[in-house]
C-alpha cells in the first residue's frame, strides 16, 4: 500500500510527501504518523484514514493558497457577525470569514453550505411542494420538480410579492455552475420556514455570487473546518505579519464600547432626550449587524445593507410589540411581526436614524476606531432618504400644525372645570378626574404661546414681578441665580411629584428649553390675573410647594410635559377634534403667533414673546437686551394684551382651595405607587 511503511520494530507508519510548493506553508517536507499496530490489515485501515485526511488538507491548502481572497488571520479569528443568527450576503460572509467567495462556493458545491436568496418584493407563486409534478432523474429515485409557466400554475398556487429569505433547493448544482463560469438560473425556491412550501418566481432569476446569501452560523462552521487545517507554521507566519502591521488597538475593540465616549463628546450641545435617541440608533445598528462588531470588521457594505434592507424591517412603535408579545429585543420584535400588517418605521424615521448613525460612524473614523468613514455618502441616500426629502419639501409647503379657531377654543374652554373654576369630586370625595394643570396649562398656552414643556416645568419663582410693576413668566432652563432655590420653603409633608429623591435644587436642574433664544420673559396677561393665577401662585407657596404644577411628574426623556401632553391629546379627542396631528397643544402657540403677527407684524416684542431671534445683530440677539422695563404701556405689555378670545369670557375664576386639595390627592396617589 502506497504511504504505508513498516519500521524495524514491526510498527507500521503512514507517510505522505508534501508538495514542494506547499512545504513553506505546512512547515514540513513529509507528514508521518504511527498506526500503532503491527497487524498489516489493521494498519492499512488506519493509514488509509490518515492519508485521506492529509490529502484533503493539502487539497484545501492548495485552494486557499491559490485564492487571493483567502485571509488566514480572519479565518483563524472569525467575526462576531458569524456567531449571530441570520443570513449574510456571500461577499460579506466571504470577507469576514477570510475564506473568499470561491471557497464558499466550493463548500456549497460539495454540499457543506446551504445557499439562499433574499427576495425583496419579488413577484411569484407560493404553493405546496406536493402540487408540482416530479421528473425522475435516475434509478435510485432522484427527481426534480417540474415548474409550470405562470398561466399553467395549479389552482392552489397563490400569487404574492415575496419579501423573505428563501432557500435554493439545488444549491450544489448552482454553485458548481458558477465555479465553472456557466450562467446560473433559479426557477424555484424553498420556504426556509416551511419545507412543504415552495416559491416559483413569475420569471426565471439570473443569479451570481452577489445575489446569494448563506446562514452566518454555517459560514462560521466552514471557517472553523478550514481553520483546523491551518498549520502551526502558517499561524506563526500570520502572527508575525500581524505584529509587523501594528494594527491600532482601537480597531480591535468592540464598537459598542465607543458609544459612551461618542455621546460624552457631543452631550453638551444636545438635550438629554436627543442623546438617548442617538444612543438608541447606534445600539440598533449593532443589534441588527453584529453586537460585538469591531472597527476592523465594519464595512460600507454593512452600512448600505443596514440602510436598505435591515432598517426598513424595524417595526414602528416597537415598544408596544414588547408589551403585547413579550419580546425582549428589536430582532425578536421583527420576527414576531413577520408576515403581519404591523407598520414599519416610516421613511422619515429611517432617515433620522441614519443621520444619527452617520454622526457616530464619522466620529469613529475621526477618532481612529475605523480606517475610514464608512457612512460617507450613504446617509441621506436610499429609498428612506429620498422619501424623507420629499416629506420635508412637502412640510415646507404646508405647516403640520394648525392654529385653533374660535370654534375649537369654544369646545376646549367649555369643559366643566373651566365653567366651574374647579373639577368635580368623585363619590369618595376626592379629585381623581381633575388636576389643576387641566385648567392652567390651556390658559397659559393661549395667553403666552409657550411650549407645553416650557410651561409644565415652571417653578413658582418663574412668575415674578418686575421693577416696573408688571408680572412676568420667566421662561428659562434654571432659576434666577440671584433668587436661587436655597431660600425657598421646604416642601410640605406631601412632597413634590418630581421623582424619587429629587430636591428643589435638583428639580431646577431638570428644566430644559429648546435653545438660547427661547429664554424670555412674557408679561402675565390681564385675563390670567382675573382668573386667579397670582392667587394660585401664592396658595402654592403658602402650602410649601416650589413648582407651579407639583402634580406633574418628571420623565427622563420628555421632561415634565409627558403626562400633560398625553392628557391633552385625550382631552381634544373627547371634544371631537380629529387626531390627525394638526390640532395639538402646540396649536396654542400657532394661534398666539398668528394673532400677534396679524395685529402688530413681526416686531421685536412679538419675537420676544414667541422666543424667536430678536434681530440680526449679535447685540439684538442677546437675552440681556430683553431686560428692558416691563412698564404698563411698554411695547411688550401692549403686545400681549392684544390677545383677546371671546370663549374665555365664560371661564370662571379658579378655586384655589379645590386646587390644593386636588394636588394633595394626586400626591397621595403617587406615593402609593412608590
Amino acid at each position: 500500500m502506497d504511504g504505508l511503511q513498516r519500521r524495524p520494530s514491526g510498527i507500521y507508519v503512514a507517510r505522505l510527501a508534501v508538495p514542494e510548493h506547499l512545504r513553506k506553508q505546512v512547515g514540513q517536507r513529509e507528514l508521518i504518523r504511527s498506526t500503532g499496530t503491527k497487524e498489516l490489515a489493521l494498519a492499512k485501515i488506519v493509514a488509509g484514514q490518515l492519508l485521506s485526511s492529509w490529502r484533503q488538507q493539502l487539497f484545501d491548502l492548495e485552494r486557499m493558497a491559490s485564492s487571493p481572497e483567502f485571509d488566514i488571520d480572519r479565518a483563524l479569528v472569525g467575526s462576531p457577525l458569524l456567531s449571530a443568527k441570520g443570513h449574510l450576503d456571500l461577499e460579506t460572509a466571504a470577507r469576514v470569514s477570510g475564506l473568499g467567495v470561491q471557497a464558499l462556493l466550493l463548500a456549497a458545491a460539495e454540499g457543506r453550505l446551504q445557499l439562499f436568496v433574499r427576495a425583496v418584493g419579488l413577484s411569484g407563486y407560493v404553493l405546496k411542494r406536493s402540487n408540482l409534478d416530479r421528473d425522475v432523474i435516475d434509478d435510485r429515485g432522484a427527481y426534480s420538480l417540474i415548474v409550470p409557466p405562470p398561466h399553467k400554475m395549479p389552482s392552489e398556487a397563490a400569487f404574492v410579492r415575496m419579501s423573505a429569505v428563501l432557500s435554493v433547493p439545488d444549491g450544489a448544482e448552482l454553485a458548481s455552475a458558477l465555479l465553472a463560469g456557466r450562467p446560473a438560473c433559479i426557477v424555484l425556491l424553498d420556504d426556509a420556514d416551511d419545507p412543504s412550501n415552495v416559491f416559483a418566481p413569475d420569471q426565471p432569476i439570473d443569479v451570481g455570487p452577489r445575489d446569494l446569501w448563506a446562514a452566518a452560523t454555517d459560514v462560521d462552521h466552514e471557517r472553523g473546518r478550514i481553520a483546523t487545517r491551518i498549520t502551526p507554521a502558517q499561524r506563526e507566519h500570520t502572527r508575525r505579519v500581524s505584529e509587523s502591521a501594528q494594527t491600532p488597538e482601537l480597531f480591535k475593540r468592540p464598537l459598542k464600547t465607543s458609544i459612551p465616549l461618542f455621546l460624552s463628546d457631543h452631550a453638551r450641545p444636545r438635550a438629554d432626550d436627543q442623546s438617548r435617541r442617538v444612543e438608541a440608533a447606534c445600539i440598533l445598528f449593532l443589534e441588527l449587524v453584529g453586537s460585538d462588531l469591531c472597527g476592523r470588521d465594519l464595512t460600507r457594505d454593512m452600512v448600505r445593507r443596514y440602510r436598505d434592507e435591515l432598517l426598513p424591517q424595524v417595526p414602528a412603535n416597537e415598544n408596544k410589540i414588547r408589551l403585547r408579545m413579550g419580546t425582549h429585543s428589536v430582532t425578536e420584535s421583527i420576527a414576531a411581526v413577520q408576515g403581519t400588517n404591523w407598520p414599519r418605521l416610516s421613511a422619515a424615521e429611517q432617515a433620522k436614524r441614519m443621520k444619527w448613525l452617520g454622526g457616530w460612524l464619522s466620529w469613529l473614523a475621526r477618532e481612529d476606531w475605523t480606517s475610514s468613514d464608512h457612512a460617507h455618502g450613504l446617509v441621506g441616500g436610499g429609498a428612506a432618504g429620498r422619501a424623507a426629502t420629499a416629506s420635508r419639501k412637502a412640510a415646507k409647503n404646508e405647516d403640520k400644525r394648525s392654529p385653533f379657531d374660535d370654534e375649537d377654543l369654544t369646545k376646549i374652554f367649555s369643559a366643566d372645570w373651566f365653567l366651574a373654576g374647579k373639577g368635580q369630586l368623585t363619590a369618595k370625595g376626592t379629585y381623581r378626574e381633575w388636576m389643576p394643570y387641566y385648567t392652567w396649562l390651556p390658559l397659559l398656552g393661549l395667553f403666552t404661546g409657550a411650549r407645553i414643556n416650557e410651561l409644565a416645568q415652571l417653578s413658582l419663582k418663574d412668575i415674578k414681578q418686575m421693577p416696573g410693576g408688571t408680572w412676568v413668566i420667566d421662561i428659562t432652563e434654571a432659576d434666577d441665580p440671584e433668587d436661587g432655590v436655597a431660600d425657598q420653603k421646604e416642601p410640605s409633608g406631601d412632597g413634590e411629584l418630581t421623582g424619587p429623591g429629587i430636591s428643589a435644587r435638583e428639580d431646577a436642574a431638570l428644566k430644559r428649553i429648546k435653545n438660547s433664544q427661547s429664554r424670555r420673559k412674557i408679561p402675565v396677561h390681564s385675563q390670567l390675573v382675573r382668573l386667579g393665577l397670582l392667587e394660585w401662585r401664592a396658595s402654592l407657596l403658602q402650602a410649601g410647594h416650589d413648582r407651579l404644577f407639583p402634580e406633574l411628574r418628571w420623565d427622563p426623556v420628555k421632561g415634565y410635559g409627558k403626562d400633560a401632553t398625553k392628557w391633552f391629546t385625550r382631552f381634544l379627542k373627547s371634544k371631537g377634534l380629529a387626531r390627525n396631528g394638526r390640532k395639538v397643544f402646540h396649536s396654542f402657540r400657532h394661534t398666539v403667533s398668528n394673532r400677534l403677527v396679524w395685529s402688530l407684524g413681526e416686531t421685536r416684542a412679538v419675537n420676544q414673546i414667541m422666543g424667536h431671534s430678536r434681530g440680526k445683530t449679535m447685540s439684538s440677539k442677546q437675552y440681556t437686551a430683553d431686560e428692558a422695563r416691563f412698564e404698563p404701556g411698554s411695547p411688550i405689555v401692549e403686545a400681549i394684551e392684544t390677545l383677546q378670545f371671546s370663549p374665555i369670557s365664560r371661564v370662571a375664576v379658579f378655586d384655589c382651595d379645590a386646587g390644593l386639595n386636588a394636588v394633595k390627592d394626586a400626591l397621595r396617589r403617587k406615593h402609593r405607587r412608590d
